[in-house]
């Protein structure tokens, strides 16, 4: 960001040194407005592209449950990014969903009632929510 706004300087400086009507104090406006429009691209275009990392860990019902199964019916549900196995311990196998969803009000909790409609989920827990960049 530094390195830009360096090169606009430069620029509009070189410019204002072109032009003889242009005098030093124009090309300190023009150079300062054009660092407020690119801070604020720069803020608009990071303010569409975030998103919410959320992983969740889905225990199943009980240990007679197939895991693969399950896996399965999660990535029909809500087509997650990953999706791996974790041993709890006596038998229980916990899976770990992580999955990117947009930075709406609401969405995380559709994601979570579409993990607990599944039948054989027996409890849905957020484990981590991290911002995108």
């Amino acid at each position: 960001m530094l390195l830009l706004r360096g090169i606009s300087l430069i620029f509009f400086v070189l410019t204002a040194a072109r032009q003889k009507s242009f005098d030093a104090r124009h090309a300190k406006q023009a150079a300062a407005s054009m660092f407020v429009n690119v801070d604020l691209l720069v803020l608009e275009r990071s303010e569409k592209m975030a998103g919410v990392i959320v992983s969740f860990k889905v225990m199943p019902k009980d240990t007679n449950v197939n895991i693969e199964q399950l896996a399965l019916k999660i990535k029909q549900a809500i087509n997650p990014e990953k999706i791996y196995k974790d041993e709890v311990g006596f038998g229980i196998v916990a899976l770990h969903v992580t999955k990117i969803i947009p930075d709406e009000e609401g969405v995380l909790q559709q994601a979570e009632d579409k993990l607990r409609a599944i039948e054989e989920v027996g409890e849905v827990e957020v484990v981590e929510i991290t911002r995108t960049i």
